[in-house]
């Protein structure tokens, strides 16, 4: 009787350690200070100012601006803050970030499999990021690092060009069917945002959004990325056209049910139009 109990007892406390060791990616917050929460929906530098930080109650004349802090998705933020040297926030000071729109890298673990997520940077819920402001009285916060200035004398770019273009489509896919018009709850194999279906008719032409790549590439190749996805149980050949007057075809590599091919092409620039 005591041996049971004494099991018993070890395979419940194995169990409790189990649990409590599991993290829920909410161990970031700190319960016991205020965040204040910024909305991001593009890529690219955003600035707060001291009016701004007022205007939503951020406590600037008694927080020390060397202390504020920047978080997302659990990870501390380098921000700059003008004028912190003087340990007060003066009215044309402000903070400046690097803040990037939401992609579905949080959505992969709802897949089945890793691999079956068509797309990890197009969220399948909003684009819509989230970056959370606050400040710790015991330490300073992360800061942008300045880089050294170019010495004199080094060679200077003379031809560099440079465009990188995304297209991405919002017809949803629920993916396979393990049975007929049944579904998984997980996110399975074909499911996401992508174009309409295109079979024997002609598909719906996507030329229109390469327009004005010629002016700024010039007549440099470039490179042209592409991925397909099947939306029935069959085999699936794909070819691909580029450009009107002139053109390029190329032939995608053959793919099953609702399975998926990617490739890349390089593309003479003089089919594409201005």
């Amino acid at each position: 009787m005591i041996r049971k109990l004494l099991l018993s007892l070890f395979l419940f406390f194995g169990t409790v350690v189990s649990v409590l060791s599991q993290t829920y990616g909410y161990e970031w917050i700190d319960f016991n200070k205020t965040y204040f929460k910024l909305k991001v929906i593009e890529d690219g530098f955003y600035k707060v100012s001291y009016n701004e930080l007022t205007g939503v109650g951020f406590p600037v004349s008694s927080v020390n601006p060397q202390n504020i802090q920047l978080w997302h998705r659990g990870k501390e933020v380098s921000i700059e803050v003008s004028g912190e040297g003087d340990n007060v926030f003066n009215t044309n000071d402000y903070l400046l970030f690097y803040g990037q729109k939401a992609d579905a890298a949080l959505e992969t673990p709802l897949y089945v499999k890793p691999e079956y997520q068509l797309n990890p940077t197009f969220s399948l819920y909003s684009d819509t990021s989230y970056y959370y402001l606050t400040w710790d009285d015991t330490k300073k916060g992360n800061r942008i690092t300045s880089a050294a200035a170019v010495e004199d004398g080094a060679p200077l770019l003379t031809d560099f060009r440079y465009l990188e273009r995304a297209v991405y489509f919002y017809d949803y896919s629920r993916g396979i069917e393990p049975v007929e018009y049944v579904y998984k709850s997980e996110f399975d194999q074909g499911e996401g945002w992508m174009s309409s279906v295109f079979g024997y008719s002609p598909a719906k032409p996507a030329s229109n959004s390469l327009q004005q790549t010629k002016s700024v590439i010039g007549d440099k190749v470039i490179s042209f990325e592409t991925e397909v996805i099947g939306r029935n149980k069959n085999q699936h050949n794909v070819s691909l056209k580029l450009g009107t007057t002139t053109s390029q075809s190329y032939s995608m590599s053959p793919f099953f049910n609702y399975g998926s091919v990617k490739e890349k092409f390089n593309v003479i620039n003089n089919v594409l139009v201005n």
